[in-house]
């Protein structure tokens, strides 16, 4: 069809079968409809054109529609009756095809019709409103859509509405409704949710203080990388708060999370080292790492870092000039050691200096059993460090997608994923960038 409308109406004058189809079942709307040929759509449609006919895969014309963005003919085929909740093959939605690309006014339209959604378009909606993707943010609605997913028990979408009423976004603060909706998403292994649940009962916020259960929720998310529960797990061995005093432990939970450039965790080994908790009293490695804490912060107002300056201050005068030449030189080692550029550096460089990591092996994630049964599609957005030798590692979740993907996209990235490295003045370094692993299940 080239979308010759003078042509198309010839042929339906001249008594043409509006619902011919093509080997692979495609009829006349099902390719207007997809290549956006508006004026033909509503000349089939006049024509008596089937509305709900199938191609080989089972889309329909609103399928495509919704799929490619032509919101004007998803309005044509909503007014002829379509049926808004036909399903492809492989379970998908016009609403999950206009979702899936993005197509938030379809979404709309869809929903306004009386299209019904499942989990994965409430999750995902909610991710819509709450991050701005091509509406304005919205925390209000972001809440509504999560709420909604949460009461049919999607994980994914009870950590962030967890979150969100431990954080008053969207939502009176209530922490009784933050704990409710974190310990869920917790219990099936959601470490975002772990990591804020067991820092609530750390803290004692809006909960009473129970360190047995902060101890074995920071645990479970400490061990899975994250380092917030990292350092407050080590805050734990420190103080001996729930778990026996063990300053060896803690060294080693803020060294974890120092590695990740956890301020407050470099800001406590630091002290570890100035006052010799477990180790043996050095004032060059507590130089060191309080100088980092101080440096790696963007709230220098922050209590704690404010410490770092006054603890680092209290023993510098027991230094000699040579030890705190020692201390600056290893603070520059450590800088460079562990520098890692970003795409602002290379794209804010006045000369041709960089070159970005670039993927050479990048094998699809595979699709978990569980995933396939909710019919979950969409997109896991994923913080990584590509390392010198092109390998990738330290990957941390941005955009969650549940039922299992987001660990298998990192598994697949970490292990089978190969980069030829980004390059500072021809060398390489170790870059962090943003890499999205899309699932779709048509």
């Amino acid at each position: 069809m080239s979308g010759n409308v003078a042509e198309v109406r010839r042929l339906i004058e001249a008594g043409a079968d509006p619902n011919i189809s093509s080997g692979y079942g495609m009829t006349p709307l099902h390719t207007a409809s997809l290549r956006g040929y508006t004026e033909i759509v509503k000349l089939l449609l006049e024509a008596d054109a089937k509305v709900n006919s199938k191609d080989f895969s089972d889309r329909t014309a609103l399928i495509l529609a919704s799929q490619y963005g032509h919101t004007d003919i998803v309005k044509m085929l909503i007014d002829s009756r379509a049926n808004l909740n036909s399903k492809t093959k492989s379970g998908a939605t016009a609403l999950n095809a206009a979702l899936e690309n993005d197509h938030i006014d379809i979404v709309r339209l869809l929903l306004d019709a009386g299209a019904k959604a499942d989990n994965y378009t409430r999750l995902n909606l909610g991710m819509v409103y709450f991050y701005g993707n091509g509406v304005s943010q919205d925390y209000k609605e972001a809440a509504k859509w999560f709420h909604t997913a949460s009461e049919n028990g999607d994980a994914a979408a009870q950590a962030n509405l967890g979150t969100m009423y431990l954080n008053g976004n969207g939502v009176p603060q209530d922490y009784r409704e933050a704990e409710k909706w974190l310990r869920k998403a917790a219990k099936e292994g959601r470490t975002e949710a772990q990591a804020n649940l067991g820092t609530m009962y750390l803290q004692g916020n809006g909960v009473p203080q129970n360190y047995k259960e902060a101890e074995k929720w920071l645990r479970k998310a400490a061990e899975k990388g994250i380092s917030m529960a990292q350092a407050n797990l080590g805050t734990m061995y420190l103080h001996g708060n729930g778990v026996p005093r063990d300053y060896k432990e803690a060294e080693k939970w803020f060294r974890k999370a120092s590695e990740y450039g956890d301020a407050l965790a470099q800001y406590m080994l630091g002290m570890i080292y100035a006052e010799g908790l477990g180790v043996a009293k050095d004032y060059i490695q507590a130089y060191m790492w309080l100088t980092l804490a101080i440096a790696g912060s963007a709230d220098k107002q922050n209590q704690p870092l404010q410490k770092a300056t006054d603890l680092r201050d209290s023993f510098v005068e027991r230094m000699t000039l040579q030890q705190i030449n020692e201390a600056e030189q290893r603070v520059k080692e450590k800088v460079e050691l562990t520098k890692i550029y970003t795409l602002d550096d290379a794209v804010n460089s006045t000369e041709r200096e960089f070159s970005r990591p670039v993927a050479i092996s990048s094998p699809l994630p595979s699709y978990t059993e569980q995933a396939r049964n909710a019919r979950a599609q969409g997109i896991v957005v994923m913080q990584c460090i590509i390392r010198k030798d092109g390998t990738a590692n330290s990957c941390r979740i941005i955009q969650e997608l549940g039922y299992g993907l987001d660990e298998s996209a990192i598994n697949t990235i970490e292990n089978k994923w190969r980069f030829k490295p980004g390059t500072y003045k021809g060398k390489p370094v170790d870059f962090l960038v943003n890499i999205e692993t899309s699932y779709s299940i048509y």
